[in-house]
């Protein structure tokens, strides 16, 4: 009997399933690797031994529906999707791929970057300049000598961290939950005490928004953090003050943001992640003049894709042999 690999949301993430298939379909054990629609997964997964959640939620219903389910393995880091306690209770492990040493921190610490010189540079006004036959507009900015702060100090935020010191910024502000966590033994680079600042999320980090060129969300989202991008969290920014988001889209409350936009609060928004993905084509934020969008492609890129294809695949054999998992978060072994 072949072994069902579900991989759930059909057209999304495509790469992750065609370049899992190709390694799986080389081993000698017998795999299904197929992907279905969200509409469809609560009908699929009842067959399934592994499914790949990708944007899709496993609920708990989901999970006591598949008999043969063994384990639940997400094609990156994010599990907020996942029932993990219903998960644990039918002895059904729980396994992602960590950002680091994938190439997928490096990939969304690049998409970073590139969100911010979009805003910088005004890649909307640009555009428009090329189809005026205008010339020597817009009049951009630089990350050159800016004052950027990173919420989020994991493998994305070590890395744009690490890319922003060779642009000469001015100052750089990490805001952590745990400083003691940030020793520079904890990672390989050599650190410009004189730019660089950690600061707790506990302390008055909000003082270091007011001098803030950039707001980069590099962080995992939780129920203390969701929709942290508030009225609130905007009075404290300068008016032109960008903010990029390459983690998680709960962590804005895009009301707000819009309105500090159509308002003149905010200088500009990057994004790659949103709270309801796909997000709506028609929705005035993309429609936004000072709005950077993207189709959550941050961690999509060859290296980054190959590799985590690589580790799932290796994950799923290991299952069906009986070995130890890797990258399990809820307990569960085999």
């Amino acid at each position: 009997e072949k072994v069902k690999v579900l991989f759930c949301g059909t057209g999304h993430f495509a790469s992750a399933y065609r370049l899992t298939k190709i390694l799986l379909e080389r081993e000698s054990i017998p795999f299904d690797v197929v992907e279905c629609s969200r509409d469809c997964v609560g009908t699929e997964i009842c067959n399934a031994t592994v499914v790949v959640p990708l944007m899709t939620r496993i609920t708990g219903q989901m999970i006591n529906d598949a008999p043969k389910l063994k384990m639940i393995m997400q094609f990156g880091v994010g599990l907020e999707g996942v029932d993990i306690e219903s998960a644990i209770k039918r002895n059904v492990a729980v396994c992602n791929i960590p950002s680091e040493n994938t190439g997928n921190a490096e990939s969304c610490a690049e998409m970073c970057i590139f969100l911010y010189l979009s805003l910088l540079r005004d890649t909307t006004a640009m555009s428009r300049s090329i189809s005026d036959g205008r010339l020597g507009f817009p009049t951009g900015k630089t990350v050159f000598k800016s004052k950027v702060l990173i919420f989020g100090f994991g493998g994305m935020g070590k890395n744009l961290l690490k890319r922003l010191l060779p642009f000469d910024v001015s100052e750089i502000t990490i805001v952590v939950r745990d400083i003691s966590k940030t020793e520079s033994s904890n990672f390989k680079i050599e650190l410009d005490v004189t730019k660089v600042h950690f600061v707790s999320i506990n302390d008055n980090y909000r003082s270091h928004l007011r001098t803030a060129d950039a707001v980069f969300l590099c962080c995992s989202q939780n129920a203390a953090n969701f929709g942290m991008v508030n009225t609130d969290f905007l009075a404290d920014l300068k008016s032109d003050c960008f903010i990029i988001n390459v983690a998680r889209g709960g962590l804005i409350n895009y009301d707000n943001v819009m309105t500090a936009l159509e308002n003149g609060k905010l200088g500009g928004l990057g994004l790659d992640v949103f709270h309801t993905e796909p997000f709506p084509a028609d929705d005035p934020l993309l429609r936004h003049p000072k709005v950077i969008a993207t189709p959550h492609v941050g961690g999509v890129t060859d290296i980054s894709y190959q590799n985590m294809a690589t580790i799932l695949a290796a994950n799923i054999v290991r299952l069906v042999r009986g070995e130890e998992l890797h990258n399990v978060v809820n307990g569960v072994i085999f």
